[in-house]
């Protein structure tokens, strides 16, 4: 699977669950996840994704699992603003994310947020000392990749 069409779960509105793992999907737009206000957890491991998916649709979220991609950024949109129940968040094993600026987040309601797990990726000296992030969570794992 390389792509999905918006409106690519139209009439699925009771949808919980929704594992689009071990696939080779670069790019999702917020219209391919239209219909899915019920969604709580979105598995998106293993796939080619460069950046993490605005879901301002999925409004129920309440686990979000990016691992295993080629994410540049963890930057999350404005519609993230909308998503108040989300408590875990997994952006690890992406060799590309290099840098992490307090601004990746900052569309993000902290209070429901438990957990970030940054681990294993690439992150440059310094990126994540400076990052304000670390100490706004209850949990954010940013162990070094091991080389």
């Amino acid at each position: 699977l390389t792509s999905i069409a918006d409106g690519g779960f139209t009439g699925l509105r009771k949808l919980k669950q929704l594992f689009l793992t071990s696939n080779k999907l670069v790019k999702l737009s917020a219209e391919v996840f239209h219909d899915l206000g019920s969604l709580q957890k979105l598995y998106l491991t293993n796939n080619q994704l460069e950046n993490i998916p605005d879901l301002k649709y999925a409004t129920s979220l309440t686990y979000l699992t990016v691992d295993n991609n080629e994410l540049k950024s963890a930057r999350l949109s404005e519609g993230f603003r909308n998503i108040t129940n989300l408590t875990t968040l997994i952006l690890s094993n992406n060799p590309l994310l290099k840098t992490l600026s307090d601004d990746d987040f900052a569309s993000l309601p902290r209070e429901s947020l438990r957990k970030i797990d940054l681990s294993r990726c690439n992150f440059q000296s310094g990126s994540i000392t400076n990052c304000k992030c670390t100490t706004r969570y209850r949990s954010v794992n940013c162990k070094r990749r091991k080389i």
